[in-house]
């Protein structure tokens, strides 16, 4: 199943910009068949990942949501979101997610989404890879 998401996973190379980041990804994509690669736009997830970098996660099985838990994922839900954040697992009463963004600058214009059932994620990846290009600068 591909994202829908417009940052989510590109087909054509060139979108992710650098050649080499654009082998780098299709390299990852071939390794791992079930994936989804986000280009992160914001600081929401500074200090680890900053504007302009690319993650790359596999996709847990729905039955194995909780080993996300305390980790920086990719998720994609099921109003089409793709976004990157920390999962923590919430199991009093139903098995539930919250979302987070771990820059806490960000935490107003973009706050967690708390509680969510299991069912409004399509899909949960914990970040494995970064690209980042060689001429970004810290900022």
């Amino acid at each position: 199943m591909k994202p829908a998401a417009k940052n989510a996973l590109k087909e054509n190379p060139l979108d992710y910009g650098g050649s080499e980041v654009a082998r780098e990804i299709e390299l990852f994509k071939s390794c791992h068949a079930k994936h989804l690669v986000y280009h992160i736009t914001d600081n929401t997830m500074r200090p680890g990942y900053r504007a302009g970098d690319w993650v790359g996660g596999v996709m847990l099985p729905p039955e194995a949501l909780e080993l996300a838990h305390d980790m920086d994922c990719i998720a994609q839900l099921k109003s089409g979101a793709v976004i990157a954040r920390r999962v923590k697992i919430e199991t009093l009463g139903a098995f539930k997610l919250s979302l987070y963004s771990t820059h806490a600058a960000s935490a107003i214009e973009h706050p967690p989404l708390r509680y969510l059932m299991a069912s409004q994620i399509i899909a949960l990846a914990p970040i494995i890879r970064i690209w980042r290009d060689n001429l970004q600068t810290n900022h």
